[in-house]
């Protein structure tokens, strides 16, 4: 079925004959024939209907998008504080089932606006989902019975005996006062007849300058009777008295009689602008229903009318088990009804689907775009308030809500422990959150600096379908898209971060720019103590401090360290060394030489080199000997590092009287990719005096034969290189506060 049946209850329409299956091309209208109302109707239907047909070909339910228009999450516009738990759109034309929607001035008088206003945020500890809740935002449209609103009316019969000076016509209270001579300020002239006296008071009635006109106006006709209607439209006219005094002036009643509100209308003398029945006041347009001569009603409109619907706590859609929204029955129709409708709940046109009161089937039409409720019978559409018994929806945006944790001021706010998606509520006063301290009013206790009642870009995800009516240049297409990914703007979708990584104890927080945690430290195996230290519940341990890594990406980083070495370390404890350097030492060529000599050994042994000392890597300020291994660097850093290259050995030593080449002169290095190199020197006969004149020289390296070699430090710098895939667990995107 490509055009839904109509129900025009209310009306004097005498029947409907829906055009659908027929093929009708047009309605031929003949001379000396009667034309019937339904016979009108079926024209321009059956126009509508090939048309329709057309159009459901080729252009599904969603937002129509220009060949490489840019729209996307740069269509949403955040509203900074204090505004809140509001965002803007940017207006749009969208195609709902065939029919053309202009999306523009909800809940704002800006021109090529929207303001989608969404619920307080959840409270922690109130009704579930307070940790994290996520508002579905779609557009609800359906076709809307919209009738002029009749004006209340009332006469007045001027008898032939005349009023006489003083006799009045009484209006709201205000009297209009019959005189013999010329009229002053609500006065009427008293005429040669009861004629002329009726049109001078319909006449008095209408004159700016007396006190009627603003709410009443007047007509005579010709007869003896005063015709008097209320100037706004509907019930409220019915509250205008009507009185004389006298005796020759004989009113229709107390009060004026059969003003009527007619529904889907603003006000009874204006209609919704754009069909927006969240339109503020000053955009609606003036009712124009009713000829302004005929002042009756003649024909009645049917029109396109829409709203911005949200969810809330009571509806709680789950994004990752109903991405589309509609998949909760908890969210249902409203149409023209002025709330949600018990029983009809929302089914994709898919042409199969039948929940409660909804039927997709009845609908008759696939279009991957749309959501239906209704099923187009005459109950439905009494139900819902809509012309053919169908509400339609299509989706705009999930927004993920972050939880109020401040409870107005008996909270903790943010958790790291154990609520990530925790926050302060702009506009808080004084604050002191446990985990972070003093918080200044108006101010987050946020890593990302938000609150819980500010929407941010990364809170909403884009749901609208694009429809192109001229079809998608793909190349130009793929360059959009490559370019907002490049630009960080193409989020597709959203991610828990609670689900991805430890974050809060699977608090998480649920965004397109979602909050990560990666711990570094220690483990709980390497001496962590929770809360402050070790396997916590505030994010994922990637990795252990072992002195010497200083970037943790997840990409192959190289580090580079130095290490000194004396010519008297030993790798245990020794009469030239009595603490001990396992990590650190030298295997003397000549044992109990004091200075180095040819054919020396240095090892860098990163397996005992103790990671908790200080930059030194002196033994002696180890912090912590190690539950499992021996708190060595091998020991804390991850499976995979090794030591790729010396990169420098250095003498500290030099000669008073001139500068000298201080590099080492190595005979051998051995030991590379693994953690645990060895340095072998050669005689280097430079001489040296420790830079002091009165010191003897001696050389830097001294040969096997004679202990006259240095005996200061050895610098070696060593370039160490850890694996890809062992550091952060996510590209960061937004730089913590």
């Amino acid at each position: 079925m490509s055009t839904a049946n109509r129900y025009y209850a209310g009306t004097t329409v005498s029947r409907y004959l829906s055009p659908d299956g027929r093929a009708w091309a047009g309605v031929l209208f003949q001379s000396g024939k009667p034309v019937l109302d339904a016979e009108l109707q079926l024209e321009q239907d059956a126009a509508g209907n090939l048309v329709d047909q057309v159009q459901s070909a080729y252009l599904p339910s969603g937002f129509l998008r220009p060949q490489g228009g840019v729209g996307g999450s740069g269509d949403y516009i955040t509203i900074p504080p204090p505004t809140t738990d509001a965002f803007d759109l940017a207006a749009a034309t969208a195609m709902v089932a065939g029919y053309p929607v202009r999306v523009e001035f909800a809940n704002t008088a800006t021109p090529n606006r929207n303001r989608v206003i969404l619920s307080p945020p959840p409270v922690l500890g109130g009704a579930p989902p307070d940790v994290k809740r996520t508002d579905f935002v779609f557009l609800e449209m359906w076709l809307a019975l919209v009738a002029p609103s009749p004006r209340a009316s009332g006469t007045v019969t001027v008898l032939p005996a005349l009023p006489a000076p003083g006799d009045t016509v009484v209006l709201n209270g205000l009297p209009l006062t019959a005189v013999a001579a010329a009229p002053a300020v609500d006065q009427f002239l008293i005429g040669g007849d009861e004629f002329t006296t009726a049109a001078n008071i319909a006449s008095a009635i209408n004159n700016p300058a007396n006190s009627f006109s603003t709410f009443v106006s007047a007509s005579s006709g010709g007869t003896d009777t005063v015709t008097v209607k209320a100037v706004v439209p509907g019930a409220a006219g019915n509250l205008i008295t009507l009185s004389t005094t006298g005796g020759a002036m004989v009113p229709s009643g107390a009060t004026l009689a059969g003003g009527a509100d007619r529904p889907n209308k603003p006000t009874q003398d204006t209609i919704f602008r754009n069909g927006c029945v969240q339109a503020p006041g000053p955009v609606n347009l003036p009712d124009d229903l009713a000829d302004p001569v005929i002042d009756a009603e003649t024909t009645q409109r049917v029109q396109i009318q829409w709203r911005f619907r949200v969810t809330g706590q009571s509806e709680a859609v789950n994004f990752k088990t109903q991405p589309f929204g509609f998949e909760n029955l908890n969210v249902r129709a409203q149409g023209s009804q002025g709330a949600p409708v018990v029983g009809y709940p929302f089914v994709s046109a898919d042409t199969t689907s039948v929940v409660g009161g909804s039927s997709a089937v009845a609908y008759g039409r696939r279009d991957g775009g749309l959501w239906v409720a209704g099923d187009g019978t005459s109950g439905s559409a009494a139900a819902l308030g809509t012309a053919d018994g169908f509400v339609y929806a299509i989706p705009v945006a999930m927004v993920f809500r972050r939880n109020d944790a401040y409870l107005g001021g008996a909270g903790v706010g943010f958790d790291p422990l154990n609520n990530t998606n925790g926050a302060l509520p702009y506009g808080h006063g004084p604050f002191v959150n446990p985990a972070v301290g003093v918080i200044p009013p108006n101010a987050s206790d946020r890593p990302d600096g938000l609150f819980c009642d500010v929407i941010v870009q990364g809170d909403i995800l884009d749901l609208r379908r694009s429809v192109v009516p001229t079809g998608i240049d793909l190349t130009a297409e793929l360059s959009r898209q490559v370019q907002a990914l490049l630009d960080g703007q193409n989020r597709t979708w959203a991610v828990d971060g609670g689900d991805k990584n430890v974050l809060g104890a699977g608090s998480g927080d649920v965004s397109t720019r979602y909050l990560v945690c990666n711990q570094i430290g220690r483990d709980n195996a390497h001496g962590g103590a929770i809360p402050t230290s070790g396997d916590t519940t505030r994010g994922t341990t990637i990795r252990n401090f072992d002195h010497v890594a200083r970037r943790f990406g997840a990409q192959q980083v190289v580090e580079r360290f130095v290490v000194e070495v004396r010519p008297g370390y030993t790798p245990v404890p020794s009469g030239t060394d009595p603490v001990g350097h396992p990590g650190a030492y030298n295997m003397q060529a000549n044992v109990g030489y004091a200075g180095w000599a040819d054919s020396d050994v240095i090892h860098i042994d990163l397996t005992q080199l103790n990671a908790t000392s200080l930059g030194s890597f002196d033994p002696t300020t180890n912090t912590y000997a190690g539950f499992v291994g021996n708190a060595s660097v091998a020991d804390f850093a991850p499976p995979g590092t090794v030591i790729t290259d010396i990169v420098s050995v250095y003498h500290d030593d030099g000669n008073y009287a001139a500068a000298v080449d201080q590099r080492v002169l190595e005979r051998n290095i051995v030991g590379l990719g693994t953690m645990h190199v060895e340095v072998e020197l050669d005689t280097n006969t430079i001489t040296v005096n420790g830079g002091d004149p009165g010191n003897p020289n001696y050389r830097m390296v001294g040969d096997a034969g004679l202990d006259d070699g240095s005996p200061r430090r050895i610098f070696v710098e060593i370039e160490l290189t850890y694996p890809a895939g062992v550091g952060t667990t996510d590209t960061p995107d937004v730089p913590a506060l």
